[in-house]
């Protein structure tokens, strides 16, 4: 008031509760699209000395690619390096600090060009110049690929280099002191079947020492004078190397050698005990991984402790399983510290794993893994910790899954179908998992139906409380599962919904209080599909079907009242190129008048569409996943639409998912009372979270690694508290013949 004195006193109220922070992390690898060029190789180091371990990416074609660290386990987006087309094309860049300014240098060499190349590092992420040096006279252009070694071998406090060049000589360029390198001075020449190269102090007097590997089954162990010059040793022996690591597996003090070899349908981990004076042990096999490495090079190795408990571990990838339901796998071994190890984790890579490499990308002082995808186009972080070589990503069984409470205790349990591997098109097995306090419980058999599902949905079919089940077939009719309420199902029953059932949505049409079924089907008498309506007797019976809608490329049907009118209007998805959506008002008798439409773009092709009010202002928004051929790679959007309250949209925002988001799923995952979007990704192996912040605006995605997608049947993805912690996890499946995952929200 005028005149007033100031005055200004504390008011309590009470607020509701904070959600729990600004991010999702899921128990899975941490996802980071890559440039679209096919990434083949991963260097790791603190490139721009910020104290947050970055990479960079040799990628099939174009130039090198920086992904700066966040410190978190993620990356900010790939960069391109000025260092011209001259990469490496068999072996990883090495990182160095060749002139002691403490800032990275890269080296690397190049098939059929013969030299060593070297960029300097400035300390901020980009690079002098490219220099290369030559290999002197008698040069062989056969190839010559061949890693690096940097080492100080002749004691002056500066890192010298080896290699070999195409004629088969072994050689070192000596560090000058300012990191310029020396001439090439030969080692020998009989060195044409060696390429691989690893340092340590072998021989334990303080000099770093060098063993070679190859192909032809054969090694051999530089031991360092330290004077630029060395004392060979060749050994010969099995296995056959497809790489190798040094360290001291067995915590004698001396440096060991793991080795990884293909052998039929596994691969085989071998260790060979170093001696402390030069030597080892002959090869003993000390475990054996399903699946091998058969695509762009070799079973990748990688040693590092990896949970922390002091214990050197192993990181190895796959890109085929001898489980054909599971397929490309970083498998991590333990370590015991004897130099023996522990059955490892099978862990979801991402399609193709090329690379591998190690260190602490998110500065909690444990080593963690990335692994670099070729076809996913991707780098994936599996945080280290305690359990992690032992921890799995949890898998259910093969086939797709729904969930629902199906006997009434207010926890969701998992109904799935799984095929019969022995006859996967006419035999399908009906589970059940009950959620509950502890978490999940093993699955049941519910039936066995002669019949091959492609898809299980659970809906309200009968107008009792009861969640029900339907299933789609390979061929013959959709069944019915009544629910009982008490966790179990009645026998299955054909539910008369037509040939080639791609979706159905529940819901009291008509106003009569029971629900009616509204689906998508394929056409008995001609080609393309039908939306149909058939309107529910309260029984799990109904009446004739309707025709709704027809077309082509018609492909999901979405019930709800987009106009606040308390009838249930339908929205009949379109996909291909002019995708768009058909809307039909409901007049509440069942019958419908048509609505605006809805056009999705031209060029453009679409996944899923969802409905939620994002915005919370009582009108129903939309979302839905849009995806524009851009070569070489089509490029994916997940488009978000707000409602008018008449039918119409409008558009509101546009977001990638760093994957195609063929299915999505509405659920507050945070806990912040906001939606989120999830988004099922089967061109990447991986599921985007995108958090709602308010006024029907996203995030940006963070995406998790996930087990791969079979070409048959669709993805699916649904929201549960599958163990128990009050947090909502994502159970993601992978089609018909794939396992599912589950992602556990920490």
């Amino acid at each position: 008031m005028p005149g007033a004195a100031l005055d200004s006193r504390t008011v309590a109220l009470a607020l509701p509760a904070l959600g729990r922070g600004c991010e999702v992390w899921m128990d899975s690898s941490r996802v980071t699209q890559t440039p679209m060029e096919w990434p083949r190789m991963v260097t790791s180091g603190d490139f721009d000395r910020d104290g947050k371990l970055d990479l960079i990416l040799v990628m099939d074609s174009g130039p090198m690619q920086l992904m700066k660290g966040l410190g978190n386990g993620s990356f900010q987006p790939a960069l391109p390096l000025a260092l011209g087309f001259t990469m490496p094309d068999e072996f990883p860049p090495v990182a160095a600090d060749l002139d002691g300014d403490g800032a990275l240098d890269l080296l690397w060499t190049r098939s059929y060009e013969q030299g060593l190349f070297v960029a300097r590092g400035l300390g901020d992420g980009s690079f002098a110049p490219v220099l290369q040096y030559g290999l002197g006279a008698g040069l062989s252009f056969s190839g010559g690929q061949s890693g690096l070694a940097v080492a100080d071998f002749d004691g002056n406090g500066s890192p010298d280099v080896v290699m070999r060049r195409g004629s088969g000589s072994l050689g070192l360029l000596l560090n000058q002191g300012d990191g310029t390198l020396g001439a090439f001075q030969s080692l020998g020449t009989d060195w044409s079947a060696m390429n691989r190269f690893a340092t340590a102090d072998l021989d334990e007097d303080g000099l770093q020492d060098l063993v070679v590997t190859g192909y032809d089954k054969v090694f051999a162990v530089l031991l360092s004078n330290g004077d630029g010059t060395f004392r060979t040793q060749r050994l010969t022996e099995e296995p056959w190397p497809m790489d190798s690591v040094l360290g001291d597996f067995d915590e004698d003090g001396h440096v060991d050698q793991a080795v990884s070899s293909r052998k039929s349908s596994t691969t085989e981990i071998f260790l060979r005990r170093g001696t402390g004076q030069g030597g080892f042990s002959a090869a003993a096999l000390v475990t054996s991984v399903p699946g091998v490495s058969s695509f762009i090079g070799s079973a990748v190795l990688a040693a590092d402790d990896l949970d922390g408990d002091g214990h050197l571990d192993l990181a190895l990838t796959i890109d085929q399983d001898s489980d054909l339901t599971v397929w490309n796998t970083l498998t991590l071994v333990k370590g015991l510290g004897d130099g023996t190890f522990a059955p490892g984790a099978r862990l979801p890579s991402g399609r193709r794993p090329s690379s591998v490499t190690t260190g602490d990308f998110n500065g909690d002082g444990v080593s963690d893994v990335v692994t670099l995808q070729w076809e996913s186009k991707d780098a994936r972080v599996w945080l280290g910790g305690p359990g992690r070589t032992t921890r799995t990503l949890p898998i259910g069984s093969v086939g797709p899954s729904a969930v629902g409470d199906f006997n009434g205790d207010g926890w969701t349990d998992v109904i799935s179908t799984t095929r019969n591997l022995a006859f996967p098109t006419v035999q399908s097995q009906v589970k059940m998992s009950l959620g509950g306090p502890g978490g999940l419980s093993a699955p049941e058999l519910v039936t066995t139906l002669d019949s091959a599902s492609v898809a299980v949905q659970v809906a309200h079919v009968d107008g009792g409380a009861t969640l029900d089940v339907v299933l789609y077939n390979f061929s013959g009719p959709a069944q019915l599962l009544l629910g009982n309420g008490d966790g179990t199902l009645r026998p299955a029953v054909a539910l008369p919904l037509g040939a080639l059932v791609e979706h159905v949505e529940s819901g009291d049409v008509n106003g009569d209080g029971k629900p009616d079924l509204v689906f998508v089907a394929g056409r008995e008498s001609s080609s393309g599909w039908e939306a149909r309506l058939l309107i529910g007797r309260g029984d799990g019976t109904f009446e004739p079907p309707v025709s709704l809608a027809t077309g082509d490329l018609l492909r999901q049907v979405v019930l709800a009242d987009l106009d606040r009118d308390g009838k249930l209007d339908v929205m009949a998805l379109r996909s291909g190129t002019g995708v768009g959506a058909e809307v039909l008002m409901g007049r509440g008798d069942g019958t419908f008048t048509p609505g605006p439409e809805l056009s999705l773009g031209d060029n453009a092709m679409t996944g899923q569409l969802g409905l939620a009010d994002l915005d919370q202002d009582g009108v129903l928004d939309a979302v839905y996943c849009r995806a524009v051929a851009d070569q070489p790679r089509v490029k994916y959007s997940l488009q978000v639409l707000k409602g008018t309250g008449t039918g119409e949209f409008t558009p509101l925002g546009s977001y990638s998912t760093q994957g195609s988001c063929t299915t999505l799923t509405l659920a507050d995952v945070d806990a912040d009372g906001w939606w989120d979007v999830l988004s099922s990704n089967p061109n990447t192996d991986s599921v985007s979270v995108l958090r709602g912040v308010g006024q029907g605006v996203l995030a940006p995605a963070q995406c998790f690694g996930s087990y791969g997608h079979d070409p048959y049947g669709n993805p699916y993805l649904s929201v549960l508290d599958a163990n128990g912690d009050g947090r909502l996890d994502l159970l993601n499946g992978g089609g018909i013949f794939r396992r599912n995952a589950l992602l556990l929200q920490r």
